[in-house]
């Protein structure tokens, strides 16, 4: 796997963990705070989660309403304007499963009848979890023969004014991690709260 300029990490010391029968795997990482973008594009964000209600930090709010997507970003490159959101990370038995949304406005004229996810990451297909207090990067399965068992990036579509979404499989990790990070291409939602 290739680091885009955008990643907010770096490449750790070793391989830390191999799921044997799965191909999933965990890297140890080193994670630097600092947001980059590529592409000149731009983004602003919005997160949710746990019950309070409360503001906690610049653009992150919580809620106690699970209809509402745990983090949202709306992304705008040229006049493109996407909103990609984290729907759900929801851990079953071994496996882990994240859930994302992509919209797509409609920019006014009638250049473009749909969007893709990897547009709107940034013209990425990556996407990894970040488990920032073991230093850990789940990528995601895969079969036996090597196939991801996730949703193609350049294949989740959106219509103009409409939505998608996505799922994308993780090994789990231990139950004592409680959140993670999630890393699409250029985009980063930090304190995802795994669902058990």
């Amino acid at each position: 796997m290739g680091w885009n300029q955008g990643r907010s990490i770096t490449a750790g010391l070793a391989v830390a963990a191999v799921l044997a029968g799965c191909g999933g795997s965990a890297k140890t990482v080193t994670v630097n705070n600092s947001a980059a973008s590529s592409s000149g594009t731009t983004a602003s964000s919005t997160s949710t989660s746990g019950s309070s209600g409360s503001t906690a930090g610049s653009g992150t709010t919580t809620s106690a309403d699970s209809t509402k997507p745990l983090a949202s970003r709306k992304v705008k490159d040229g006049n493109k304007t996407y909103t990609v959101s984290v729907q759900s990370l929801q851990v079953e038995g071994h496996l882990m499963t994240l859930h994302v949304g992509l919209g797509f406005e409609d920019p006014g004229d009638e250049s473009f009848d749909n969007a893709s996810l990897y547009d709107a990451m940034g013209g990425s297909y990556d996407v990894t979890l970040i488990d920032p207090f073991n230093l850990k990067e789940y990528l995601p399965v895969q079969d036996a023969a090597g196939n991801d068992l996730s949703d193609s990036a350049n294949e989740v579509l959106a219509n103009v004014g409409g939505s998608t979404s996505a799922k994308y499989i993780f090994a789990a990790p231990p139950a004592t991690v409680s959140k993670v990070t999630v890393q699409m291409g250029n985009l980063t939602f930090a304190d995802i709260p795994i669902q058990r």
